[in-house]
């Protein structure tokens, strides 16, 4: 079908696309993300997109040249029996910041969107530390519902471990309900994510699952940190040994979600973390928990996160949501529950 013009700023023209092409996808991998001293590119752009349950996609484009000027990509998701359209990138060119397009931008999405006659959710996570984007959420009248703190774990010599595998499709389905009463007490709990590309990867102890994680691979190249380490330590890091756990340049890392511990057995998740390592061949991994998330409790008194930890454990990204036409009964459930954060979300 061809692309469907729902708005303009100025000469600029809003489209609807039905379907991802490889323009997008490189104008997204050549999108800078973060601001100020936070910067930063992630890639593998295309498995992101393909993993999205019935995206929809929209692309702003030059009237006279047709050159793509921004790109916005929602997945849509039920949550808590709601209709939620999770914002999973959304880019401006360059060229195009500081010339007031983001905003308007958003305001014709969302405006576009909410056309639905069913009850929506809007919801992102974002950096903390970004005053553009939350002038802008604030605008458009997101609310923050949580803070989410950036977990690492990292081993320089990854092992294998007895009792670890990952889990076919058919057995992953059979696994679910397990994980489905784990996180019926969260907010924003979707299994979207959850299982694919065999990667659930789980701890077996006789015969019984006690650990589950899913694993995805992700690479990002880090241009700017803050501070002292950002400015003095960051360019050396690739001329240290710590490059092997984290170099800037090229940081691969697995992004985990969907952690399962039975009861007894939460010093073992470090096993299962560095076995799924052990198995792509890399050194790190990244993971985003609120606050409030009770799996804190399980994971970090019992196992050793290794060094990588050290340096994100005071890295915030705001959990937002707008919400309209929805109850006030959905809404104070959904504040008052702990977030679940869908790891791949975020890479």
């Amino acid at each position: 079908m061809p692309a469907e013009i729902i708005g303009q700023i100025g000469q600029r023209l809003i489209y609807r696309q039905q379907e991802i092409d490889d323009e997008i996808v490189r104008f997204l991998e050549s999108v800078t993300w973060g601001v100020g001293d936070n910067q930063y590119e992630h890639y593998y752009t295309l498995h992101r997109l393909k993993l999205l349950s019935e995206p929809v996609f929209f692309v702003g484009r030059e009237s006279d040249t047709g050159k793509l000027y921004g790109a916005v990509v929602f997945g849509c998701r039920r949550i808590m029996g709601v209709k939620a359209y999770y914002i999973r990138f959304f880019a401006v060119a360059p060229e195009v910041r500081g010339q007031r397009i983001t905003t308007p931008l958003a305001e014709a999405l969302f405006e576009y969107l909410r056309h639905d006659p069913e009850p929506v959710i809007f919801y992102a996570s974002t950096d903390r530390i970004n005053p553009s984007v939350n002038r802008m959420a604030a605008r458009l009248g997101f609310e923050e519902i949580s803070l989410n703190h950036t977990v690492a774990f990292s081993r320089f010599f990854p092992r294998a471990h007895a009792g670890v595998a990952t889990l076919s499709e058919a057995e992953f389905a059979c696994f679910l309900p397990v994980l489905e009463e784990t996180y019926r007490h969260y907010a924003f709990w979707t299994a979207d994510n959850l299982g694919k590309d065999g990667k659930y990867f789980v701890l077996r102890e006789n015969g019984r699952i006690v650990a589950g994680l899913q694993a995805c691979p992700a690479l990002w190249r880090v241009g700017k940190m803050p501070g002292f380490f950002g400015k003095v330590v960051l360019p050396l890091l690739p001329y240290t040994p710590v490059r092997i756990i984290f170099n800037p340049r090229r940081f691969k890392f697995l992004a985990f979600e969907g952690i399962y511990v039975a009861p007894g057995h939460e010093h073992q998740l470090q096993h299962l973390m560095e076995a799924a390592l052990h198995h792509f061949g890399y050194h790190s991994a990244l993971f985003w928990l609120n606050q409030a998330d009770p799996l804190r409790e399980c994971i970090f008194p019992y196992n050793r996160m290794g060094l990588l930890h050290r340096f994100t454990r005071g890295t915030l990204a705001r959990f937002i949501a707008l919400f309209h036409r929805v109850d006030e009964s959905t809404i104070q459930a959904l504040r008052s529950k702990p977030v679940y954060n869908s790891s791949i979300d975020y890479v």
